[in-house]
């Protein structure tokens, strides 16, 4: 009986391990060859087309392994090799890639905070370089840039995360739930019907609590 009970559980299981394993394995892949094309086209004298290779690549996370790190530094090097050879339009757009591909990665972490960081320093003097009020005095100072750059927008990275893993588990639990819950003839078990809805209910009303906090 046990091991009847736990059947539904091990399909579902592997049906989760088998599609964030495929997942994975996409990412990894795609964020190899986006980083291999972007280091090709900074050797053959490419840099803009690097850039747009490397923030692909740059996008690709994992949280283990994968070339989001390496693509976020080719990143960091095109933009001060700009810097040096007098391209900072050039420069300003590599560091801007890095940042949105670090910012779009964001979960109960900060990957690769240290270049964010240093991404929105290197942003911010850029943008006060360039930046001219209508009758062509200077707008926003460095230090004006910098505070705008890093104000926060997005939501609160533990609830958002919370809430997919709540989501995820909802849908899991009522899904398996409605499993349990029927006879093969399709009638309803009342105990089971009441134990699964029970959790259901639980899991829903913490979803959204979560959004509510994120």
């Amino acid at each position: 009986m046990n091991r009847g009970a736990l059947r539904p559980a091990t399909v579902l299981a592997l049906a989760l391990v088998a599609v964030a394993s495929a997942v994975a394995i996409r990412v990894a892949g795609s964020g190899r060859s986006d980083l291999q094309t972007a280091i090709e086209c900074r050797e053959a004298g490419f840099p803009s087309t690097a850039i747009d290779f490397a923030s692909r690549a740059a996008r690709w996370y994992l949280p283990i392994g994968g070339v989001s790190r390496p693509a976020r530094e080719l990143l960091k090097d095109l933009a001060l090799q700009a810097d040096a050879t007098g391209r900072p339009d050039l420069a300003l757009r590599a560091w801007q890639e890095l940042r949105a591909a670090v910012r779009s990665t964001r979960w109960l972490v900060t990957p690769d905070a240290d270049l964010l960081a240093e991404a929105d320093r290197a942003i911010a003097k850029g943008l006060a370089a360039i930046d001219r009020l209508p009758d062509g005095r200077p707008g926003l100072d460095e230090a004006g840039h910098l505070q705008f750059l890093q104000r926060e927008t997005m939501p609160r990275t533990a609830p958002a995360t919370a809430a997919v893993l709540l989501f995820i588990a909802w849908v899991s639990v009522t899904a398996l739930g409605a499993w349990r819950a029927l006879t093969p003839e399709g009638r309803l078990k009342g105990r089971a019907a009441l134990s699964w809805g029970l959790a259901s209910a639980v899991l829903l009303a913490g979803w959204l609590i979560a959004l509510s906090l994120a």
